[in-house]
């Protein structure tokens, strides 16, 4: 009697085990509720841009307030996808060079300026699997095609420097930041700074802080 017992709960068990291996698992409704942002967009944004230079000269102009880093722009455009993006960004930094121009007689009207324009690839560190979604540090290397100029009116005018120009063509590295209050707005923040010298300079680093829009932001989703 207990062996035919034995015998039926074992084959319904068996049973009921094999219906259950044809069914998947019920989906679970909250299973986003903790998983990071996927980054995917084209963006355009700008900024504040400020240079300094690596030469022995332009550290002594410093310290003797003679040059001053002052307030410049940036415009550049992403093309984010998840953890790596492409960027291309022009940018201009003036400088306050009254100090130079009364040592060295210069007329009132020069302008100095670091412009430039520069492609670099990035790799974002945070992972999706942290669960941080507001917030993005990277790392990346570019290219730099950029010259420290000294500029009057005329040289917008006639689209060249009638006095001086020193190229700052170099390979770049960045370290930087991207903060996300919303899926279409966000802020960046960048330390670029030259590997290699070139010509007198010597190599420079750029920061740069900015906001931008991101199209597509509907893409940023949890996943």
């Amino acid at each position: 009697m207990k062996i035919k017992v034995f015998s039926s709960l074992l084959f319904c068990l068996i049973c009921q085990v094999s219906v259950a291996q044809g069914k998947a698992f019920p989906e679970n409704k909250y299973r986003d509720s903790y998983n990071a942002y996927q980054i995917t967009g084209f963006s355009i944004g700008g900024g504040y841009s400020s240079s300094h230079f690596l030469n022995d000269v332009y550290g002594v102009n410093m310290e003797e307030a003679k040059i001053k880093s002052g307030f410049g722009y940036a415009a550049n455009m992403r093309l984010i996808y998840k953890s790596v993006f492409a960027e291309l960004t022009y940018f201009i930094s003036n400088f306050n060079g009254d100090g130079m121009k009364q040592a060295l007689a210069l007329p009132e009207e020069y302008a100095f300026t670091h412009r430039g324009v520069e492609a670099t690839a990035n790799f974002i560190l945070m992972p999706a699997s942290s669960g941080i979604s507001f917030i993005k540090p990277y790392i990346g290397a570019g290219c730099q095609i950029g010259e420290a100029a000294i500029t009057t009116k005329q040289s917008f005018i006639i689209g060249k420097d009638l006095h001086s120009s020193e190229k700052t063509n170099a390979v770049l590295g960045q370290v930087g930041v991207l903060l996300f209050p919303s899926k279409q707005v966000y802020i960046s923040a960048a330390y670029k700074r030259s590997f290699d010298s070139f010509q007198k300079n010597k190599g420079h680093s750029r920061l740069e802080i900015g906001f931008a829009y991101l199209f597509g932001g509907g893409d940023i989703r949890m996943k």
